[in-house]
């Protein structure tokens, strides 16, 4: 704008009308003032940015580490160590980072077996439930895709999980089948054969 100005004053002469003149002054303060409400506007949105970071940070962080501190208490006779971070600071692109111990090293969820990958993701979405306050827990296909060994390994997980819940706390874990498998006297197992959908 001060080279605006500048040019403005250079071109001050007879042959240009002192009406016209004023004129593109005024806009030239027009537009500098224009400037700094904007910048002043984009300051605030940084401002405002930041402090959505910083209170998100306040508040995910410490509910990972819970997560985290579950998670392994959960697994604690299947993996050495499992651990669970957010893999970005930048909010739009943050994802969570799920590793586990094997073989000696911490691996990430996608070196896993199947089994293990299957088995460490029920192990979360039950520690999911655990550190949510709820009366009812329902899981849908809770054993699917794990084999009969890992299925005893979850439902033994589930056992020691109602241990730690309030009494009122009721897990309904709906999975295609249970057949060799050891569950626990303190569950309760119910055996679907045939549905029938009535009107």
């Amino acid at each position: 704008s001060s080279d605006l100005q500048t040019k403005l004053a250079l071109v001050k002469d007879k042959s240009v009308p002192r009406e016209k003149l004023e004129a593109q002054e005024k806009k030239v303060v027009e537009l500098r003032d224009n400037l700094v409400e904007r910048r002043d506007h984009l300051d605030h949105l940084r401002d405002d940015i930041q402090q959505r970071t910083d209170t998100w940070k306040g508040q995910i962080e410490p509910f990972i580490i819970h997560l985290s501190e579950k998670l392994q208490d959960l697994t604690v006779n299947i993996f050495a160590k499992v651990n669970i971070e957010i893999d970005n600071p930048d909010l739009e692109k943050a994802g969570l980072e799920l590793k586990a111990v094997t073989k000696g090293n911490f691996r990430h969820n996608q070196a896993l077996s199947g089994g293990e990958k299957v088995l460490l993701m029920e192990c979360l979405i039950l520690a999911l439930h655990a550190l949510t306050i709820s009366p009812l827990h329902v899981i849908d296909e809770f054993t699917q895709r794990l084999d009969t060994k890992n299925k005893t390994k979850i439902f033994h997980i589930v056992k020691d999980l109602l241990k730690q819940s309030d009494k009122g706390t009721q897990f309904i874990l709906l999975t295609p089948d249970t057949l060799g498998l050891e569950i626990d006297d303190n569950i309760q197992h119910v055996v679907i054969s045939q549905a029938h959908l009535i009107n």
